[in-house]
């Protein structure tokens, strides 16, 4: 491995927005282990990089700096900042279930284009079974309609389905497919051939309709 003195190993995951581990070796050193508890985004690995690498950062990132945390100094912004947010603006599931979701330290809060609204307490609630938008009041109830305020913040449903449908036919005009996809993910096999991956949960093989 090239220059081993400066390496820089970052390790995350695809669905739950976090840094897995970051680990820093330099002049035959590395950085301890740390925990952070704050929620962190896929949006803060690009910034932390820069961060690392002492780079200049770009405007308008969504992300935030988080190599400070990496050496054991504080993050303000991190702290600041009310949660993370995570979308999905196709309608893959069905026109009306696009979403939006924030998740603070605590709360999960998730709106939807067409469908109620969803919340959950994901400390005492970790399998998310109790819809707290249904039956809350007082503290939390006010906790949850900011997580809403700030996921919903400068953001419409309609123009970013407007936007969507517009990129859409833009690219299908420039890349015509040459192919037809059938569910929204596929993978291309060592000996070259594309498979479709979601067949089961899209278009499934019924076994068995009587279980009991």
């Amino acid at each position: 491995m090239p220059d081993r003195q400066n390496v820089l190993f970052l390790l995350s995951d695809e669905h739950n927005h976090r840094f897995l581990s970051a680990r820093d070796q330099k002049e035959g050193g590395e950085t301890s282990t740390r925990k952070i508890a704050t929620p962190v985004s896929l949006a803060d690995l690009f910034p932390t990089i820069c961060g690392l690498t002492e780079k200049p950062l770009g405007e308008d990132l969504d992300g935030l700096d988080l190599s400070p945390a990496i050496w054991g100094e504080s993050v303000p912004a991190l702290e600041d900042r009310p949660g993370v947010i995570s979308e999905s603006l196709s309608p893959r599931w069905g026109e009306g279930a696009e979403f939006r979701m924030i998740r603070s330290d605590r709360y999960k809060y998730i709106a939807f284009r067409g469908c109620d609204d969803l919340a959950f307490d994901i400390v005492n609630d970790p399998g998310q079974q109790t819809n707290l938008v249904e039956n809350t009041t007082g503290e939390i109830a006010d906790q949850l309609e900011d997580l809403h305020q700030e996921v919903m913040h400068d953001f419409n449903f309609d123009q970013a389905e407007s936007r969507r449908k517009s990129q859409t036919a833009e690219l299908n005009r420039n890349y015509p497919k040459r192919v037809k996809l059938e569910t929204p993910n596929q993978i291309v096999l060592g000996d070259g051939r594309m498979v479709e991956t979601d067949t089961p949960i899209y278009k499934p093989r019924v076994i068995s309709n009587e279980l009991s």
